[in-house]
């Protein structure tokens, strides 16, 4: 009861021998909470040098130098950078990315690129926060292989027509690499192309589900989840029944 009553914002997670896990797995196992910290706070940063890296996106994490040792991490094997090159090509679709590694321009390491139509190196952050957010993700997909990662509105930077496209290709590095994704989003554009891209990519659609989370009027401590398949979501697009949260009357 306590911990329904702690703000929105608050991450609660739970640690084993085996790493950090949710406590209704179906294993059986019982977990004690070891941390509980509120990311939009500074105290999060503390928290992060005590425990080192946390598989969390937040939406306000966009280039910071964090990203060049995520680089310099995955691509130690070579092919799994060409898989990256490819991945964003897929995003790129204006232009084809020939080379990427990180350079020093003025006096930050930043990771660049050189494509077919701009032969010279400039930085990711030369198309835009969207671009910036989906080499982000993909960089800590591969990051967190045979793993989870948790991604607030993930959503945030991608213009709504593009959508659809990155969700393909964040359906596709999760599925190819073993890792389970949990984010977040208040869009009704992201839910119709998270639909959408599903059905494109074969296989996919048994893996997929949205979560409701809706906070009762009578008691607002209370916290109600509804679980839906992509044909329930689908359904509730088309009846135009609300999936992103809200308030119940319970």
């Amino acid at each position: 009861k306590e911990i329904n009553r702690l703000s929105k914002n608050w991450l609660i997670f739970h640690k084993s021998n085996d790493g950090f896990n949710s406590p209704n797995m179906k294993n059986g196992k019982t977990f004690d909470i070891e941390y509980m910290v509120d990311v939009t706070s500074s105290y999060y940063f503390d928290f992060l040098d005590t425990i080192g890296y946390f598989p969390l996106i937040r939406i306000e994490d966009l280039y910071n130098e964090d990203i060049i040792s995520y680089y310099d991490a995955i691509t130690v094997d070579i092919s799994t950078k060409e898989y990256l090159i490819a991945m964003l090509n897929k995003i790129l679709v204006s232009d084809s990315i020939k080379y990427l590694e990180p350079k020093r321009i003025q006096g930050n390491n930043i990771i660049c690129i050189a494509t077919q139509k701009i032969t010279e190196f400039h930085p990711i952050t030369f198309y835009g926060d969207g671009f910036v957010r989906i080499v982000r993700i993909i960089l800590e997909i591969l990051l967190n292989k045979d793993g989870r990662l948790m991604i607030d509105e993930i959503e945030t930077g991608i213009h709504f027509l593009r959508q659809e496209g990155f969700w393909r290709i964040v359906m596709e590095v999760a599925i190819e690499n073993n890792v389970q994704i949990f984010c977040t989003t208040h869009s009704q554009d992201c839910i119709k192309s998270f639909v959408a891209a599903s059905d494109e990519k074969k296989g996919v659609k048994d893996r997929l589900r949205l979560i409701e989370l809706e906070a009762g009027t009578k008691d607002p401590s209370k916290i109600y989840a509804s679980t839906y398949n992509i044909d329930l979501v689908k359904s509730g697009l088309e009846s135009n029944i609300n999936m992103r949260g809200g308030n119940l009357y319970a």
